[in-house]
């Protein structure tokens, strides 16, 4: 899961814990465990765990 990898990649550069981040999105322990397994989330969601560690989601138009 690359998006499990950033965000744990993130986490670690920034010395950020799983509960800081969980506090810090507004999420609990599980929304994140599954976010980071691949069983899904929400956009929102997504957003708010980038946030907790520094980043933004951003959606933008492809150019094929």
């Amino acid at each position: 899961n690359e998006i499990a990898k950033f965000i744990d990649a993130m986490q670690s550069a920034k010395g950020v814990s799983d509960k800081d981040v969980c506090e810090r999105a507004g999420v609990t322990r599980a929304t994140l465990c599954n976010l980071k397994s691949g069983k899904g989330t929400t956009a929102d969601t997504l957003a708010s765990v980038l946030g907790a560690i520094g980043y933004e989601l951003w959606v933008m138009p492809r150019h094929d």
